[in-house]
């Protein structure tokens, strides 16, 4: 599959995770995830944390349509899973 499958803005599940991707963020562990901030060269692992934590900590404030706010939990994990899968192993590491 192409690298590039992700980036058509027309997909639902792309809309979705980018709109997905601000809620609670500057409510998230800035302690904890600073950590991981001087650890990598990139940003991206920080960020992140950010959204993870935010997200983690006001749970049950997270809305969706009728339909997904029944399936919350899932909808969590499939965004986290999305979201670790752009981390490049190496690409991060500091040097």
């Amino acid at each position: 599959m192409d690298d590039n499958y992700d980036t058509t803005t027309d997909l639902p599940s792309v809309r979705d995770y980018n709109r997905f991707d601000d809620k609670f963020v500057g409510k998230g562990d800035e302690k904890e995830c600073k950590s991981l901030y001087e650890q990598f060269d990139s940003s991206y692992p920080y960020q992140l944390c950010m959204r993870l934590s935010g997200k983690l900590n006001h749970y049950d404030e997270l809305k969706f349509s009728d339909y997904l706010n029944e399936h919350k939990c899932k909808y969590l994990n499939l965004w986290i899973y999305d979201r670790l899968s752009k981390l490049k192993g190496e690409e991060y590491k500091k040097t």
